[in-house]
């Protein structure tokens, strides 16, 4: 809860610097900000593992940022860089076209879809101490945040000394000057001094720029495939996820991870960001989430569904025990409540337990005669077994109550 308040502190102190700011900055340099990024590091289960920013400055799709932003994904394999755009568009960076340790510099290529993606100019001016300056980036994650300051002062090798305020997140943001165009990329600050930030010099960029014809730094990235759900247990069509573009799932993951950020105990997003994990294959990732989901409601029946799949991808077979022990401590609390007994089903399947699953779907549907789902369920996990009699008595009883349910039924049993 500590930790909540200071996030929203901090919010609501970036968010009245901003509005404060917002009305002496000319629209030219605001306009700008529509080709500034943000840009998201994730290993091979999906968790994150740095952020920054940066800006576009080809239209073809080169942003430029931080070497220490994207170096993860030059050191190891299997390292996702996904890069939000302004308007929300996520991209998947497809290399790392150049880069330079020593200046704290590397180019992204993204897909500009063959459209013409905003982008900022380089200024050729000289920046000169006492100078103007706005900088734009996605300190703590709060996406293309404004600020404004002055050029405090030129260090060595032209190290351009800034009072706008840079937090973590800021790292591979544009600094720019009133007429808008980059003059700077901020790169670090001191811990514990004051107004300590500082930019590299855009030409640093332009000569590195110059270096594209010299391709062996070039790093290409590793993307993920677009992903279907998660194999399941034979569940209705009304809990079945559809596949979605994987773009759809990183744009779900950015949002619910904001609003879990905003209120912890919304155990609905907790399970949403797990299924959205699940789909991209970030099983262990999204089980953290299920789990987180059940701390705070140990009745959430579908996160013990979706716990159960990434335990049984992920190969932990005995942690699928725990998560049947726990619906048994629910049902015992509430004998008459069917839903708990159709999620144990699914759990148990998932365990290929058929005869424990096939058991807890009756148990159901004896509760709750009228709970259609668990009689299509019943029906699919008896065909399993082998068993066409109870798949036929459940197709009968659904013709009745639900015909779309009974001919979804009805064509698996004419397979067998």
């Amino acid at each position: 809860m500590k930790s909540f308040l200071i996030n929203l502190l901090t919010l609501g102190i970036l968010v009245c610097t901003l509005s404060v700011a917002n009305a002496s900055i000319p629209d030219t340099v605001l306009k700008q900000k529509m080709a500034v990024v943000t840009i998201y590091i994730l290993d091979k289960d999906g968790v994150d593992i740095a952020s920054g920013s940066g800006f576009i400055f080809d239209s073809k799709g080169l942003i430029a940022t931080n070497y220490h932003v994207i170096s993860k994904a030059i050191a190891e394999k299997n390292i996702f860089v996904i890069v939000r755009l302004e308007d929300g568009t996520l991209k998947y960076a497809e290399s790392i076209l150049l880069y330079d340790e020593i200046n704290d510099l590397a180019v992204l290529k993204v897909d500009s879809d063959k459209s013409h993606l905003p982008k900022i100019k380089f200024s050729t001016g000289i920046t000169k101490q006492g100078q103007d300056i706005v900088v734009i980036g996605s300190p703590l994650g709060l996406e293309t945040t404004v600020s404004t300051g002055i050029i405090s002062g030129i260090r060595e090798k032209g190290l351009i000394q800034i009072t706008a305020p840079i937090s973590p997140g800021s790292s591979g943001g544009p600094v720019l000057n009133i007429r808008g165009e980059v003059i700077g990329i901020t790169t670090f600050l001191i811990v514990g001094g004051q107004n300590l930030n500082f930019a590299i010099p855009i030409k640093y960029l332009a000569d590195l720029m110059a270096e594209t014809k010299k391709q062996k730094k070039r790093v290409e990235i590793a993307l993920p495939k677009k992903s279907t759900t998660p194999e399941s247990s034979p569940r209705t069509d009304l809990s079945q996820l559809t596949e979605d573009a994987a773009e759809q799932d990183l744009r779900e993951i950015v949002r619910l991870k904001a609003e879990v950020m905003n209120n912890p105990e919304n155990v609905g997003a907790h399970f949403d960001l797990c299924r959205a994990y699940m789909r991209l294959n970030f099983y262990e990732v999204g089980s953290q989430q299920c789990e987180q989901a059940l701390q705070i409601d140990a009745t959430f029946g579908a996160a013990y569904v979706a716990l159960a799949q990434a335990y049984r991808r992920l190969g932990f077979f005995e942690k699928t025990r725990k998560l049947i022990a726990s619906l048994m401590d629910v049902i015992k609390k509430n004998p008459k409540n069917h839903w708990p007994y159709y999620y144990l089903g699914q759990v148990h399947y998932e365990r290929a337990d058929y005869k424990e699953a096939i058991e807890a779907f009756r148990e159901a549907v004896k509760i709750a005669p009228g709970f259609v789902e668990g009689r299509l369920i019943l029906g699919l996990s008896s065909l399993t077994v082998g068993d066409i009699d109870t798949a036929v008595e459940q197709y009968l009883i659904l013709k009745e109550s639900d015909p779309k349910l009974a001919k979804q039924l009805f064509r698996k049993i004419k397979l067998k």
